[in-house]
């Protein structure tokens, strides 16, 4: 690994390259006196056929609105490939749809959804969504990746959680309890138009 060092001749940019050969960076020097790193940077294809887009399920169905009192858990499915997640993102339509309570219904849910990730055999747990600007403030990143279309008849909406960085979802036989990611519903959300998760990514 290279350091950043005083004794840098600026009159010709100096290289430093990582131990494996991979990476490499010019360190210049700026007017001020800062030395700055110029990467090069480059975006690895996929193949297209390697995309995919899928739904959490429970018993083969997408469809959350159901009666979840009980603790009713959707899950990607799981498969003997190793998967990189780049979002997921929640789809639903209502009549209807209220700020301050959950979609159509004319309160907020009493448990909430409760959206959790084991990756690479850690866990993360999303806040519980109980109303629909919850998509926004505990679910979405950042308040673009909520969009909500008001209409005549039905109200829709999407919520996409975009990471930072992609993250694995590793094959099933890698941990003795495989990677998932689950949605759980809570309440009962029979009366909900429709709603469900989509997981988008790449076959590793």
């Amino acid at each position: 690994m290279g350091d950043l060092v005083d004794d840098i001749n600026v009159a010709i940019p100096s290289q430093i390259t990582g131990g494996n050969e991979l990476h490499k960076a010019d360190v210049v020097e700026k007017d001020d006196g800062t030395k700055r790193l110029l990467v090069d940077a480059q975006t690895t294809p996929v193949p297209l056929g390697r995309l995919f887009t899928e739904n959490a399920l429970n018993g083969g169905s997408p469809d959350m609105g159901i009666s979840g009192g009980g603790g009713t858990a959707f899950r990607l499915p799981l498969i003997n490939e190793d998967r990189i997640i780049s979002s997921i993102v929640f789809y639903g339509r209502d009549s209807g749809i209220k700020f301050g309570k959950f979609l159509g219904n004319n309160s907020p849910l009493t448990n909430g959804i409760q959206v959790s990730v084991k990756s690479e055999d850690e866990t993360f747990t999303f806040l519980p969504i109980q109303t629909t600007e919850d998509f926004r403030n505990k679910f979405a990143v950042s308040p673009i990746d909520f969009v909500v279309d008001f209409a005549s008849g039905e109200d829709a909406f999407t919520a996409t959680f975009i990471p930072a960085a992609p993250f694995y979802i590793r094959k099933q036989t890698d941990y003795v309890s495989p990677d998932y990611i689950e949605i759980v519903i809570q309440d009962n959300l029979n009366g909900i138009s429709y709603l469900e998760c989509l997981v988008r990514g790449a076959i590793d």
